[in-house]
């Protein structure tokens, strides 16, 4: 059975549901970081500004793929 992975249902859940409490943890703790950091916005000034927000909008796509990887690990998770 190459390729084949073999489990019972309630492992599957059971992994689901861990990887969905871990997406929450996760959102959470993005979302504390992302606000601590957004506070400091205001002491950035000029080309340190600009920078700022770009690195800010990597933070944001970079955070929302992880959260997005997750999504699809549950899924698959729980349509297996």
């Amino acid at each position: 059975m190459a390729g084949h992975v073999l489990a019972n249902e309630g492992a599957l859940i059971q992994g689901a549901n861990t990887v969905n409490n871990t997406r929450g943890d996760l959102t959470g703790q993005l979302s504390t970081i992302r606000g601590q950091i957004e506070a400091t916005r205001g002491s950035w000034q000029g080309t340190g500004a600009v920078a700022f927000t770009q690195l800010m909008a990597s933070w944001d796509e970079t955070s929302a793929r992880m959260v997005r990887v997750l999504d699809d690990f549950e899924a698959s998770l729980r349509g297996s």
